[in-house]
């Protein structure tokens, strides 16, 4: 192919070989089987490849007949020359795509998909390349979701968010509300589900300022609170309380509900969430793409306009994303590429409003992201109907089982939510429940 002799060649190069890696799936299996044949041979001369890259700043052009160590030496090679530490985004054509380049601001760490071959973000450790577009695969079974625009933000320096990390972990707090106050439908016996406000919004006042006097008393950093439980005048006013200065928290995440474009007030709603820094400040916000509904006629289905944005917000301590509720747990598996595999998030927050089907998906989606490349996931979950569970671990009133009160018990799902990975970085889900104990957990950073 020729030398390279500028830091934007290189660039290029790298964007290109991964794309073609994975426009090309057949192709990189049969370059990381060549790998695998002497393991510690490749190592060392891709180490050996990686400094002459970053001395040189070309590649050298036998370096082309081994294209999945040069991705490699490339990913590495870059991270110490250019604009050091710089993660500002960087827009690259290739076979008439647009893709982003952006460098990771922390580096991937060791997961399971590191330990086995055949998969691609291994050799991606330390950048991130994105489709500006995503195109999900319209020929897999059920998937007729529209194509996905890939928005990438960076934090402002005023966006502390490496503020009071101890350990490199963070606290994070899970509100959800035991006050049976639910979404009004006012079209549900029409099967559609459409909302303006909740069942009784001072009740829900009241709750949600306990929650965060909780969790401010617990000194959460991160506050998350589930899916169509905090009206848009109450999310203003959480809004305020940060402005305000009443909390320290880092990070806060509303929860979502139906909104209307003021300017077009006759359109459908969007089911909207948004990110807010400690002080308030709006960072972005996202709109849910795949609204709930099954094919069973007695079902409601939720009747808003559809979003069609994934938000990247590039920060100290990694790429965070949000997702509502099917956004996240619904990808078809068929479909190549998975939308958050191929974004892959190191944090990604989640406002659902789920059933125990839906808390099941939530959880195999997060263990298969965590592996995959490492992301951690945090789901605030509230499911509206009645009675609200203490407990939120058992879906049998007459359960059996003698580990009932344990993540042992086969009945169990996690009805509040989850964070996952555990405390000690290990794979498992860390269960929400019903108590100021319950709620608050922390969260290794990669």
């Amino acid at each position: 192919m020729g030398e390279y002799a500028d830091i934007k060649a290189l660039r290029k190069r790298l964007t290109e070989i991964f794309v073609n890696f994975k426009n090309d799936q057949p192709f990189f299996r049969r370059e990381d089987v060549k790998r695998t044949t002497n393991k510690e041979q490749w190592e060392t001369k891709r180490n050996d490849l990686t400094e002459r890259i970053r001395s040189e700043q070309k590649i050298p052009p036998e370096a082309e007949s081994t294209p999945l160590m040069l991705l490699s030496a490339l990913d590495q090679a870059l991270v110490n020359i250019g604009e050091r530490g710089s993660t500002q985004p960087i827009q690259i054509q290739v076979n008439n795509r647009d893709w982003f380049l952006v460098k990771r601001p922390v580096a991937l760490g060791t997961r399971t998909h590191t330990e086995q071959s055949m998969h691609l973000h291994n050799w991606l450790n330390n950048h991130l390349i994105v489709p500006k577009i995503f195109n999900p695969d319209k020929s897999a079974p059920n998937n007729d979701q529209s194509d996905f625009k890939v928005k990438i933000i960076i934090a402002r320096d005023d966006d502390d968010v490496r503020m009071r990390l101890k350990n490199n972990s963070l606290r994070v707090w899970f509100g959800t509300f035991p006050d049976n106050i639910n979404p009004h439908w006012p079209e549900f016996n029409d099967q559609k589900c459409t909302c303006k406000n909740l069942e009784n919004p001072c009740l829900r006042r009241k709750s949600i300022q306990k929650s965060l006097n909780d969790a401010q008393t617990a000194q959460a950093q991160v506050v998350i609170l589930p899916e169509l439980a905090v009206c848009p005048t109450l999310q203003e006013e959480i809004r305020l309380h940060l402005k305000n200065k009443e909390f320290n928290f880092l990070i806060v995440v509303p929860g979502s509900f139906h909104e209307w474009n003021k300017e077009l007030p006759d359109e459908l709603p969007f089911n909207r969430t948004r990110l807010l820094n400690g002080e308030g400040r709006q960072i972005f916000t996202h709109d849910k793409f795949n609204p709930f509904g099954s094919e069973d006629k007695k079902s409601c289905h939720e009747v808003i306009s559809i979003g069609n944005t994934v938000t990247l917000w590039i920060t100290p301590i990694g790429v965070i994303s949000l997702a509502i509720c099917r956004d996240f747990c619904e990808e078809d598996d068929d479909s190549d590429p998975r939308l958050w595999k191929t974004v892959a998030p190191d944090l990604v927050l989640v406002p659902s409003m789920s059933p125990r089907g839906g808390m099941t998906a939530h959880l195999r989606q997060a263990q298969f992201l965590y592996n995959s490349c490492g992301a951690r996931v945090l789901v605030a979950n509230q499911w509206p109907k009645q009675p609200y569970p203490e407990k939120g671990s058992c879906n049998k009133n007459d359960c059996t089982e003698t580990d009932c009160e344990t993540a042992n018990c086969s009945e169990r799902y996690l009805m509040h939510g989850f964070a996952f990975p555990l405390p000690d970085g290990k794979a498992g889900a860390q269960e929400v429940t019903n108590s100021s104990e319950g709620r608050l957990k922390l969260l290794q950073l990669p």
